[in-house]
Parts: structure tokens; C-alpha cells; sequence
């Protein structure tokens, strides 16, 4: 019997020393000595968890909203949203109240941020455009087909999205965000450029659907979750011809994956002849002797 599954925890199973001690635990202690065990650990646990967002020493009551406030803050490292608040049952009222007792920092309308916490672009802009998905070079980086981190990271959108959107609305700009179409950035290229202070610029560019396969949640180096596309769909983008990248970033990428143990050859071909660029991929694969 596994008393970790039993108790919710996660503890994994290499982990050998703290599954010990839940398991003497549960067979030495009686069941109302156990409870008695949790109810006491459980606020200088919770403590600690939450330290880097607390302002004052002693934990709020545990059914207040402030504690599930905090709750929310530990949960999305220090990132907030006014849905995301309102969903865990804190009014309107109480959220504005803890957003200046805190200090919060609102980085687009309804978005705000702890003023400790380092502003990710890549996950803020997510976390306000749902359908947003890091690709292309970007995609290829932090998928380890790449060795270089791109100065403008790369975000698709769905092609019937609107993208004057993203800086013709009246919040579009703010103290901690800029928006410029690409026009008036680098005349060259398509799409929008976003600026987050402190980050390097992301461009938004149109694509075609991405569905769920072949998507993947990686850390963005902030330790938030961002979705990027399949190290197969990144290929495929960058493929295109509409897409203008180095041949050099094409053969790194090409090479790499397939030298991964999880290199799918069919899955591949697949998803370039659904992106249409199957001739492109076989052209590159005959070079490379793939």
C-alpha cells in the first residue's frame, strides 16, 4: 500500500528517506495522534511556503481571503489576475485592499505582479492570451535544438486573430509593457512586438492552428510553465518559406532532433506536410543524409 498516494503527496518514489518517515509515521501514530500531527506542522509548513510573500510575520487565518490570496500568489509564483482572485472567492474589495497592503505591481489591466518577483514576458503574455504559444526559434531553444536564445523571442497566435488588437486598445501600453506594430519597429518583418520592462522583445507573429499535441509546458527560466510548440511543429515552422531563418538554425535543429531518443520520423513528416512543408523537409533531410 502506498500511503503518498493515500495522503496526496507527491513525493517521488528515488526518494527514499521522506517515504520512510511517512510510513513510520502512519504505522507508530494513532489516527486522531496523526491529525493532531498535520494540524500542527501545518502552519509553520505553510509559512515557510509562503515567506517570500508575506508582509507580515504571523500567517493570516486559514479561512479568510487573504490566506487563500496567498494561496494564489504561492501557486502562480507571484502572479496574479483579478479572474484567477475572484474564482478562489475573494471579493473585488478584498483583492484591491491586498493589492496596496502587498504592493502588487499591475503590469496590464486585471494582471498584477509581487514587487519581489522578476517580470517574465513570455508567461505574462500568456497569461492574458491563452491561445499564445512560444515557437519558431524561440520554440527550438528551450526545446535544446538550439544553443542561442533568439533577442526577439518568437509568440504565435491564431492567423484570424486580430493583431491590431495588441496595441490599439487602451490599455495596450503601460509603465512595465510597450506594444509597437512591426512596422514601425523593423520595417522588414510581420507581426507585432511586445516590450516587457526588463525583457527582451517578443514577436507576435500569425500561424496556423496549433492543436494541444503539439504543445508542450516547459520552465521559462523564471519558474513559471509557458507553452511552447512540439520540437516536430518548431521544425515545421521554420521550414516554411513564408518564415526567413538561417539555413545554419535549420541544419542545428534537424541534426539535433534526430539525434533524440524520442525522435519520431512519421510524426514529423505528419505534421510538415499538415504545416505544407513536406517537400522542404525531405529536400533538407536528403542534404543531410538524415
Amino acid at each position: 500500500m502506498d500511503r503518498n498516494k493515500i495522503f496526496g503527496l507527491e513525493i517521488p518514489e528515488s526518494d527514499v528517506e521522506k517515504r520512510e518517515v511517512i510510513d513510520r509515521m502512519a504505522m507508530e501514530l494513532q489516527g486522531d495522534q496523526l491529525i493532531q500531527v498535520i494540524e500542527t506542522m501545518k502552519v509553520p509548513y505553510l509559512t515557510v511556503q509562503m515567506r517570500d510573500y508575506m508582509v507580515d510575520e504571523q500567517l493570516p487565518k486559514m479561512d479568510s481571503q487573504e490566506f487563500q490570496f496567498l494561496v494564489k500568489a504561492q501557486e502562480n509564483n507571484g502572479v496574479l489576475s483579478k479572474k484567477e482572485t475572484k474564482e478562489a472567492g475573494i471579493t473585488p474589495y478584498s483583492f484591491n485592499k491586498f493589492i496596496k497592503k502587498y504592493r502588487l505591481k499591475e503590469i496590464v489591466r486585471g494582471i498584477y505582479i509581487f514587487p519581489n518577483k522578476s517580470i517574465d514576458g513570455l508567461y505574462l503574455f500568456q497569461k492574458q492570451y491563452s491561445k499564445a504559444v512560444v515557437s519558431h526559434e524561440t520554440a527550438l531553444y528551450y526545446l535544446g535544438l538550439n544553443d542561442v536564445l533568439p533577442k526577439e523571442k518568437i509568440m504565435s497566435l491564431p492567423r484570424n486573430y486580430k493583431m491590431t488588437q495588441l496595441y490599439t486598445t487602451k490599455d495596450s501600453t503601460t509603465n512595465y509593457r510597450t506594444v509597437y506594430p512591426a512596422s514601425e519597429w523593423n520595417s522588414g518583418k510581420k507581426g507585432v512586438f511586445i516590450i516587457y520592462r526588463e525583457n527582451d522583445p517578443i514577436r507576435v507573429v500569425g500561424n496556423r492552428p496549433i492543436p494541444e499535441t503539439q504543445i508542450r509546458k516547459i520552465d521559462s527560466g523564471y519558474g513559471n510553465l509557458i507553452r511552447v510548440t512540439s520540437m516536430e511543429r518548431a521544425i515545421a515552422d521554420i521550414l516554411s518559406t513564408r518564415w526567413e531563418v538561417e539555413d545554419e538554425i535549420k541544419e542545428v535543429a534537424l541534426r539535433r532532433y534526430f539525434e533524440q531518443e524520442s525522435l519520431n520520423r512519421n510524426r514529423l513528416r505528419r505534421i510538415a506536410n499538415q504545416q505544407k512543408v513536406l517537400k522542404e523537409l525531405d529536400e533538407w533531410l536528403l542534404k543531410l543524409k538524415l
